[in-house]
């Protein structure tokens, strides 16, 4: 059975391991659980940054990305949107959050997650998203 997160070396040639502040790509096989992200963020204690801190380069890739049928089924419910068609246009934002979160509490991402605010996000749809479509999803951090 395939890790569901592998660290591949950076841009730079470093591993993971030793790649503070460096280009580090983390690959996913299916979405990474929140349980263990939620522990780390709770767990981890970190500063506010210094004047001029910089974030590392970091990407978070998933493919193939696949939609679970009966968790899209529950979006809509609680939604209250209908079934069918397209995937909604929040949802592929919702199918990747636990990556988001992987990323900014990876261990070169020094950053205080709690009490940190959320100010924005920008949603374009290109067109869109058919539910048993194959996707290749990119998440990036820099």
């Amino acid at each position: 059975m395939k890790p569901d997160r592998v660290f591949c070396e950076s841009a730079r040639g470093k591993t993971e391991e030793t790649a503070m502040a460096s280009n580090s790509v983390v690959e996913y096989t299916r979405p990474p659980r929140f349980f263990p992200i939620y522990v780390r963020v709770l767990t981890r204690w970190a500063r506010r940054p210094s004047p001029g801190f910089r974030l590392p380069e970091l990407e978070a890739v998933w493919a193939p990305a696949r939609v679970d049928p009966a968790r899209l089924a529950a979006y809509r419910s609680v939604c209250g949107l209908p079934e069918g068609g397209s995937l909604p246009l929040l949802y592929p934002h919702v199918l990747v959050s636990a990556m988001h979160l992987d990323l900014i509490s990876h261990p070169d991402c020094r950053l205080p997650l709690l009490g940190a605010l959320h100010q924005r996000n920008h949603v374009l749809q290109h067109r869109p998203i058919a539910p048993e479509e194959k996707l290749e999803v990119h998440c990036r951090l820099s």
